[in-house]
């Protein structure tokens, strides 16, 4: 019989190769992404706000992002919640 530790090492080492060998991370990092983007696509054609005001509207509103830079112009800046 195996050492737990043995095995332990035995499992990692192979998890490594097989995400080395056919990128298992990036397909489930592209299947997170997907996921994220059609569940808030989905939310937002449920409320009826499918526009990209609706974005511009919810950074302005929310407070880590509404002191944020969103458009240069003319050596000036402006934030979210400025437009």
């Amino acid at each position: 019989m195996l050492p737990v530790s043995l095995a332990a090492a035995g499992a990692v080492a192979g998890a490594a190769y097989l995400n080395a060998r056919f990128s298992l991370g990036e397909d489930l990092r592209w299947l997170r992404i997907t996921g994220s983007t059609m569940y808030k696509l989905s939310r937002a054609t449920r409320t009826d706000k499918i526009n990209a005001f609706y974005v511009l509207e919810g950074h302005a509103l929310e407070k880590k992002s509404a002191d944020r830079a969103f458009i240069i112009f003319g050596g000036k800046s402006y934030s979210y919640a400025e437009t």
